[in-house]
């Protein structure tokens, strides 16, 4: 389970931040403790509030000579849900709730939105950062790690590209004997049945353009960890892309892709014949990890 704080916990780290834009910290802490108004939570969890704003680098954000006005406050409740369930590490999208009030509100973000005071709208546009955010986190682990994997077991030289300039249209080059090449654009998941992933309209050129442009799905446990490698065959990719609107009234430059499972062959086939002896029943060949439970 995500390691989320409680409701009052979250209630008091609002109050923190909203009162840290004119007042130093003295001054908060004697205000909620000694006025009527704020008497609704205890010194613990003001206590615990502050504590969490540190954890999340949210202590020193720039002060103000005025304080926030409505709108800035429900920006700060929003940045607050969004960073909270940043910290919470993997696992906090996969659970939704149920319809109603909370519609379709993972159920870790519901309480901690009703917590902030925040409207649907609202809640759900901090989880969509908080979402992009662990896109992003989960993309990077799942290069890094194929980029690690490649190196102890292909013979080749491997580069992970994407490091240094997002220009090339795939994320890691891997040069073999004999002038060969793969060029892998990555795509990683932690959920272990949806692969759901997007794809630029660049990264789709650069196929069109490339032979050895490969497509790899990567599936990490909750620890980053591999579980399995595998490889979604460029012909379905081609059918898949949207078209455009005639005379270029409207060109699409991200398509959003749910890959079926006939679509993808285990294993990265664009580099076993380059795997060093002894090493065929690697992820690369198709083999697949147990994973750590959620």
């Amino acid at each position: 389970m995500p390691q989320l704080p409680g409701d009052g916990t979250l209630k008091a780290a609002l109050r923190w931040l909203q009162a840290m834009r004119t007042e130093d910290v003295p001054r908060i802490r004697a205000l909620f403790t000694h006025h009527d108004a704020y008497a609704d939570l205890t010194p613990d969890q003001y206590a615990h509030g502050l504590l969490w704003l540190h954890h999340l680098g949210l202590a020193a954000l720039p002060r103000q000579s005025a304080p926030a006005s409505p709108l800035e406050d429900r920006a700060l409740g929003m940045l607050l849900l969004s960073r909270s369930l940043e910290a919470a590490g993997p696992g906090w999208e996969y659970t939704t709730s149920s319809a109603g009030e909370e519609g379709d509100l993972p159920a870790a973000a519901g309480p901690l939105a009703k917590a902030l005071g925040l409207s649907h709208g609202d809640a759900a546009a901090a989880v969509t950062q908080a979402r992009l955010a662990e896109r992003a986190r989960v993309g990077a682990a799942g290069e890094a790690a194929l980029v690690e994997l490649l190196g102890r077991h292909v013979d080749a030289e491997v580069t992970h590209v994407s490091a240094l300039s997002d220009r090339f249209g795939y994320d890691i080059a891997v040069a073999g004997p004999g002038g060969h090449a793969a060029h892998i654009e990555v795509k990683t998941t932690t959920k272990p049945t949806e692969n759901l992933h997007f794809l630029s309209r660049h990264e789709y050129e650069t196929m069109r353009g490339d032979p050895a442009w490969v497509l790899a799905m990567i599936r990490l446990d909750r620890n980053d960890r591999v579980v399995s490698v595998s490889t979604v065959r460029r012909a379905w990719v081609a059918g898949a892309m949207p078209a455009d609107q005639p005379a270029g009234e409207a060109l699409w430059e991200s398509a959003r892709l749910m890959i079926p499972p006939s679509a993808v062959e285990p294993g990265l086939p664009a580099v076993g014949s380059w795997l060093k002896p002894g090493h065929t029943g690697s992820l690369l060949a198709g083999q697949q990890h147990q994973e750590v439970p959620w």
